[in-house]
C-alpha cells in the first residue's frame, strides 16, 4: 500500500492505508481480530479494476483510536467512523469490501442508508437478521465455541498480561497458529501479533461484542431494513463458525444478492484462497457495473 493517512472521526482518528487514484473508491473493512494488512491480496486487483483503495484499521486496531469506554464501540459510533471515512475521500462512487465484523458494520451502514454506496462484497458473515437465528444445535455449538469467552472478564486479564509474559513466552507458538488460522505468511502474522498484543488491544477488540448486545440494534425492524444495491456474499464451506444453512438463507430484503460458497475455504476466504476470491470479485464487479449502467 502506498501511503498512510489519519482520518478524524467524531470519536477519534482512524489509521488508513491508501493506494491508487480514481474517481471510484473501494473501502475495505477488516474483521476480528485482524488488521488492515488482511486485504493486501485484494488491493492490487482493485487498483487494476479502476479503484482507489482505502483500507482502515478499525477503532481499537493498529494506530487507530482505542477508547477505554465500552459505549464507544457501539454500532452507532462504528457507523460514524465509516461515514467519516467516505466523506474524507470526497468520492461519490463507493464500493465496500468487508469481512467478519467489518462486514457486519457494512450491513448496518447499507440498511440505514447513511451515505450512498454502489455495491458491497462481504466475506465470512451473514445477514444481521440471521445473527441470532441459531438454526439447530449445530449452529448453537459453533457460536458457543467463542462468543461466551469473548464476553467474559477473562479477556480483560489476558489483555493485561498479553504484552508481557504471555507475548514473550508464547510468541512463536502463536505465530504458527496465526499462520494456520488466517492463512497468512510469517510476515503478516507478525503484524497481527504486534497488533493483538498492544496493551489493551484485546479488550478493545472484544468490546465490539460487548457493546452491541443491544435489543434495539437487533430488533426485527432494525435488522430487516431492505438493501437495494448489488451485494455479493463470499463464504467458506468449511467455516467453523457459520453453518451452511445460514450462509445460503434466502433474503427477500436483499433482492440483488448473490452468494458464493468456496468449498475448500474456512472463515477467511480472501486470505486462504486469494486467487479464487479475486477472480470471483473481479467477475462480479464487472457484471454488476454493467448491470447498473444498463
Amino acid at each position: 500500500m502506498e501511503s498512510i493517512k489519519f482520518i478524524q472521526t467524531p470519536k477519534g482518528k482512524l489509521e488508513v492505508y491508501t493506494a491508487g487514484d480514481s474517481a471510484s473508491l473501494a473501502l475495505c473493512l477488516h474483521g476480528f481480530p485482524e488488521h488492515a494488512v488482511s486485504w493486501r491480496y485484494q488491493v492490487p486487483q482493485l487498483i487494476d479494476l479502476g479503484y482507489e483503495v482505502w483500507v482502515p484499521n478499525l477503532r481499537g486496531y493498529g494506530r487507530s483510536t482505542s477508547s477505554e469506554l465500552l459505549t464507544d464501540y457501539h454500532m452507532d459510533h462504528l457507523l460514524d467512523d465509516v461515514s467519516a471515512l467516505i466523506k474524507a475521500t470526497g468520492k461519490e462512487k463507493i464500493t465496500i469490501l468487508a469481512h467478519d465484523w467489518g462486514a457486519l458494520i457494512a450491513w448496518f451502514f447499507a440498511q440505514r442508508q447513511i451515505k450512498p454506496i454502489d455495491k458491497m462484497i462481504l466475506l465470512g458473515i451473514y445477514h444481521p437478521s440471521l445473527i441470532y437465528q441459531l438454526s439447530g444445535w449445530r449452529q448453537l455449538l459453533r457460536s458457543a465455541t467463542y462468543i461466551p469467552y469473548l464476553l467474559s472478564p477473562a479477556v480483560e486479564l489476558v489483555s493485561l498480561i498479553a504484552h508481557q509474559r504471555y507475548y514473550r513466552y508464547q510468541h512463536y507458538w502463536l505465530a504458527r497458529r496465526v499462520s494456520t488460522w488466517f492463512g497468512v505468511d510469517s510476515k503478516a502474522s507478525e503484524i497481527y501479533l504486534k497488533n493483538l498484543f498492544r496493551p489493551g488491544a484485546i479488550s478493545a477488540m472484544t468490546n465490539y461484542y460487548r457493546a452491541n448486545l443491544d435489543r434495539a440494534l437487533w430488533s426485527r425492524e432494525s435488522v430487516t431494513r431492505p438493501v437495494n444495491i448489488p451485494v455479493l456474499l463470499i463464504n467458506g464451506a468449511k467455516d467453523p463458525w457459520i453453518g451452511s444453512e445460514l450462509q445460503q438463507s434466502n433474503l427477500h430484503s436483499v433482492p440483488l444478492l448473490e452468494t458464493v460458497v468456496i468449498d475448500e475455504a474456512k472463515h477467511w476466504p480472501h486470505l486462504e484462497k486469494p486467487e479464487c476470491v479475486n477472480g470471483i470479485i473481479s467477475d462480479w464487479l464487472v457484471n454488476a457495473t454493467r448491470s447498473q449502467v444498463a
